[in-house]
């Protein structure tokens, strides 16, 4: 019993050998044929493009702070508020500013009044005061003239101190100066005010105007009003606080998102390539799916000398308000557009050891497998620099069975594109 199992078992093996053995010799092999899809490789026009990433930014954004010191009697808006164009967003206690106010029109309207006297002449009734102060001084001084020379007379004769004709003396003499001072006066009357004493008075009444205009402009700015429309991002302060201008205290931030920025990083050699008005797409993390579209609006005139890269902003309309301060976005700036031989990035196959890219032919029935040197990448699209030539059927589809020399059926030759 034993015997004959083992017979049994030698057979198995001998027909398992020679089963294995049939499979593994050429002629028993039938090659197989690989079902594939191509299409015609052909010029196309392919949109040349820049591919980065940068960071959004608010178009406008700045903090309030007060031009002049003074405590803080109303704050009219809170974080989130909207706020438009001229709202009133602050205002300071207004005492103080008003006395200063009314101080320096008081000061302006002196300064008038006295302009206006010298521009009006001297008035008759001064020149007759003047007149009769003159005719009062001459008679004080005849009286004392007579009296001055009896003294002298009775000094001569012995008959009076010296002391008491110096005080005589001293007299006479106060008396001719009053007589010259109340003629002086006269006089000056009647020619009236020298055009110096004018441009004086007019130099002053200068001075209390620019004295009136910052007054007033400092009680307007105790008004702090928004410069743009815009949302109200921070509060810095509460009511009653004192606040300052050095160091200025920072109150509010108002930031304008109807429209915001992208700031972007490109390479210095595209430099000569990226214009004023350079249409972009963007895409933004937070936004999955959604492209904006957007143009470039400033180019930074300088090249980074560390990063070799230079700043481009692009500008996005905000309309709803969805793009925020500070998120992360792709961008695509289309510098221009060129005609040459394309290829889908899916129709490409890169070696992961080698990082050789290449893609398929058929040269009758047969695969052949291309070597290509690449160019610019827009999109899904890939230029070929070398590699193919125009007219030579690419497979499409079916290309990842393939090996050098394959054999292969064409089961469809799309109409399409061939990029």
């Amino acid at each position: 019993m034993k015997n004959l199992f083992l017979i049994f078992c030698i057979v198995i093996l001998f027909s398992i050998g020679c089963s294995s053995s049939s499979t593994k010799d050429p002629k028993n092999r039938k090659e197989e044929v690989i079902p594939v899809e191509v299409t015609r490789v052909k010029k196309e026009l392919m949109r040349i493009e820049i591919s980065t990433v940068g960071t959004v930014f608010p178009l406008q954004e700045i903090v309030v702070t007060p031009k002049v010191a003074g405590k803080i009697e109303k704050i009219f808006v809170k974080e989130g508020d909207f706020a438009k164009a001229g709202d009133i967003l602050i205002k300071l206690e207004q005492t103080d500013f008003l006395l200063v106010v009314r101080q320096a029109e008081a000061a302006l309207g002196t300064a008038r009044a006295n302009l206006a006297n010298l521009l009006a002449g001297t008035r008759v009734e001064k020149i007759e005061q003047a007149k009769s102060a003159l005719h009062q001084a001459q008679a004080n001084l005849t009286n004392i003239e007579k009296e001055h020379q009896r003294m002298r007379r009775l000094a001569d004769t012995g008959v009076v101190a010296q002391r008491q004709l110096d005080a005589t003396i001293a007299q006479y003499e106060s008396a001719i100066a009053q007589v010259k001072q109340a003629q002086e006066q006269l006089d000056m009357l009647k020619k009236g005010p020298t055009e110096e004493e004018i441009e004086f008075a007019r130099a002053q009444v200068n001075q209390a105007e620019a004295g009136v205009a910052v007054a007033r402009n400092n009680l307007m700015d105790t008004i702090m009003k928004a410069p743009f429309s815009g949302l109200i991002t921070g509060r810095f302060v509460d009511e009653g606080t004192q606040i300052y201008t050095a160091p200025k205290t920072e109150i509010l931030k108002l930031t304008d998102v109807s429209r915001v920025k992208v700031e972007v990083a490109v390479s210095e050699r595209d430099f000569p390539r990226v214009r004023i008005g350079t249409p972009a797409e963007i895409k933004l993390d937070a936004l999955a799916g959604e492209i904006f579209k957007g143009r470039v609006t400033r180019i930074t005139p300088e090249i980074d000398s560390i990063s070799r890269n230079f700043k481009v902003e692009v500008e996005i309309s905000n309309p709803n308000l969805r793009l925020k301060s500070g998120m992360f976005a792709s961008i695509r700036l289309f510098v221009g557009q060129k005609e040459v031989l394309t290829i889908f990035r899916e129709t490409l196959i890169t070696d992961l050891v080698t990082g050789v890219s290449y893609v398929f032919v058929t040269e009758g029935n047969q695969a052949v497998r291309r070597k290509l040197t690449l160019g610019e990448r827009s999109g899904l699209l890939i230029e070929v620099l070398e590699g193919l030539k125009e007219g030579e059927n690419l497979i499409i589809k079916g290309q990842n069975r393939l090996q050098q020399g394959s054999k292969v059926k064409i089961i469809q030759e799309s109409s399409g594109k061939s990029a």
